[in-house]
């Protein structure tokens, strides 16, 4: 009962302090947004917009995004490397935290030339290390390792403690989604201990966080959950709530693992109450599941399981997470068969069946197959069991392979470089011997010599190749770039071919309207089908479909950004916004449209009425700069 008691004040004590922590973020928003509003100094305003960034990123994304915008365009031409290379680095980890991944890449890929020219190595080494994160989340290991050896050439020069244990951190996720273990532990390890030496507990605390999700692939549950624990011990010291939040989740996952059901339950308990405090809605799903699963196979209390497999349903469907609900159903099958209620289980399987192509991770996969088998094996279904359990077979076949081929894969690195190191060590006793010799010693200066040598021209030539790749990628962005505003040019061009020639043929149905009131009936008949002709060329949806491809290969992701921000557009607003972005003016759009003067000022209105603009903005100008 003593326990009960300080395990609920504990619990309370927790809450409160999340509680205290968000109060003060609160306070501070407010006064920033209360600052921004004041007349500041050009550097102050970017520095405060700076700090609303800092506040809004981890809660508002889409506003973080503004303010990170703002800064960057105020401190491009401000004059302040450092200033703007901070802008810089806000502004990728804005698009990051909104998804909006290729942008984030393409801000960094286009602001390292200027890290390079102005010697910024920390943001330029923390540049490679970025594009490493985009293609870690992006699933692209290889790729994620290779800017990450970018980032290790650059701080061999010019090292900085903080980049290397991301790095080392990076390296290990990198080779945690190969699959390559070992290696992965090394790397968070390292990372472990680097940002131990710099102070850096928050990064301490994710290289922990990841050091136990490898441990629990390695099957090394114990120290898996030390890992975690550890992890958890400085996101609570640093009020890092949501880091804290999956933390615990996991840490739920070994007590179940190493039959410690009590002690999971509390956990899975606790990650649901702040996963619901913080706002996390996959995390919050993630408990509600492992509730379920906890209560059905270990606790084996059917009605709480289904209890909480059904807060989880919702959060899975708005998430559109289709491993969750394909095993909601399936544990649900096996309750109602437990329960003696065929049908529901029929039900639950048939619907588990249409989420099995949907899971991304074949292990999930051949997981459910197993199951589904089972299932329709308990219902006599036979057949349908026979064949899930050979297709369960298959693909478990097919992933030992694959994971035996990782093994010889990692197994062929470490060798490789254990080698090396023994090679090196090698060296080192040989050269140490011989020094003790005259002759050998003369040797060795001549040897150094010729190393030294070699060096040097090997520095030369990836000098002259570094400086040869960079003027051919600066060659090839200019030729994009022209190919880009020639585009433009030829886009403009068609508009206002089409409007040239839809102000002609206003024209000519005008003189045919002339023509038919002094003409008899037959000529009369004639001139309305040709100004039924007219209406059709004008109205060409083929043409304007046309239109709409190479604009948006020209503009690329402006119509998606828009679209973000405001909603969808019908297709009229979207030929409206389109003309508009490319600068025309109100009488040819007028004219491209059909329309007269007063119906584009009226298409403009309700246009700026829809994006909540206000009246003293400028519409074609905000949508220019957009």
């Amino acid at each position: 009962m003593e326990t009960m008691k300080i395990s609920i004040f504990l619990t309370v004590f927790f809450l409160l302090m999340i509680a205290i922590s968000v109060d003060a973020q609160m306070s501070r928003k407010d006064s920033l947004l209360l600052k921004i509003n004041t007349e500041l100094t050009e550097t102050e305003r970017i520095k405060t917009l700076h700090s609303l960034f800092g506040v809004f990123v981890n809660n508002k994304q889409d506003s973080a995004l503004l303010f990170a915008k703002e800064a960057f365009e105020k401190s491009a031409n401000f004059g302040d490397n450092a200033l703007h290379g901070q802008s810089i680095m806000n502004l990728v980890h804005a698009y990051y935290a909104n998804n909006f991944l290729d942008s984030s890449k393409q801000v960094l890929l286009e602001s390292i030339p200027f890290f390079e020219q102005t010697n910024q190595y920390f943001f330029l080494s923390a540049s490679y290390r970025n594009l490493a994160v985009i293609a870690e989340t992006l699933q692209l290991p290889d790729s994620s390792l290779a800017y990450l050896d970018k980032c290790l050439e650059v701080l061999r020069e010019h090292p900085d403690s903080i980049v290397m244990g991301d790095v080392y951190l990076s390296k290990g996720l990198a080779y945690n989604i190969k699959g390559y273990y070992e290696l992965s532990a090394d790397a968070l390890l390292q990372a472990s201990r680097i940002f131990e030496i710099v102070g850096n507990d928050n990064h301490k605390g994710y290289a922990l966080l990841n050091l136990g999700i490898t441990y629990e692939k390695m099957k090394k549950l114990e120290e898996g959950l030390d890992a975690m624990e550890k992890a958890m011990d400085y996101f609570n010291a640093m009020n890092n709530w949501r880091a804290a939040t999956h933390t615990i989740n996991n840490i739920g996952n070994f007590k179940q693992e190493l039959g410690r059901y009590a002690e999971a339950e509390k956990a899975f308990k606790e990650g649901l109450h702040l996963a619901k405090l913080t706002e996390q809605p996959f995390v919050e799903m993630n408990a509600n599941y492992n509730l379920g699963k906890l209560f059905y196979r270990d606790l084996h209390q059917p009605d709480s399981s289904l209890f909480y497999f059904k807060q989880a349903i919702p959060i899975a469907e708005a998430l559109d997470d289709k491993f969750v609900l394909g095993e909601v159903n399936n544990y649900s099958a096996f309750i109602a068969i437990d329960a003696g209620d065929s049908h529901a289980a029929r039900n639950y399987v048939n619907a588990a069946e249409g989420f099995v192509d949907d899971y991304p991770n074949l292990n999930d996969q051949e997981s459910i197959l197993s199951n589904l088998a089972e299932i329709h094996e308990k219902l006599g279904n036979k057949g349908r069991a026979l064949d899930f359990w050979k297709k369960a077979k298959t693909l478990q076949d097919s992933l030992y392979n694959e994971r035996r081929d990782k093994q010889a894969e990692e197994l062929n690195i470490i060798y490789e470089t254990e080698k090396k190191d023994a090679e090196i060590l090698l060296l080192n006793k040989t050269v140490d011997l011989e020094k003790t010799k005259k002759r050998a010693f003369r040797g060795g200066i001549l040897l150094l010599a010729l190393l030294a040598g070699a060096i040097i021209f090997g520095l030369n030539q990836r000098r002259k190749k570094e400086a040869s790749e960079k003027k051919m990628a600066q060659e090839k962005r200019k030729i994009v770039e022209e190919k880009l505003e020639t585009k433009k040019k030829e886009l403009t061009n068609k508009a206002l071919q089409l409007a040239k020639k839809n102000e002609f043929l206003l024209s000519l149905e005008g003189e045919l309207e002339q023509l038919k009131s002094t003409v008899d009936s037959k000529v009369n008949n004639s001139s309305k089908r040709i100004q039924r002709m007219i209406r059709r060329d004008s109205d060409d949806d083929e043409l304007w479909e046309q239109f709409g491809k190479e604009f948006t290969s020209v503009h690329q992701d402006f119509l998606d950004r828009l679209k973000a921000e405001f909603g969808s557009f019908s297709k009229s607003e979207m030929r409206l916004i389109a003309l508009l972005k490319m600068n025309l003016s109100s009488k040819d759009i007028a004219h491209t449209l059909r329309v007269s003067d007063d119906g584009v000022k009226k298409a403009r209105y309700r246009l700026r009425k829809k994006m909540n603009l206000d009246s003293d903005i400028d519409i074609q100008s905000y949508i220019l700069n957009f």
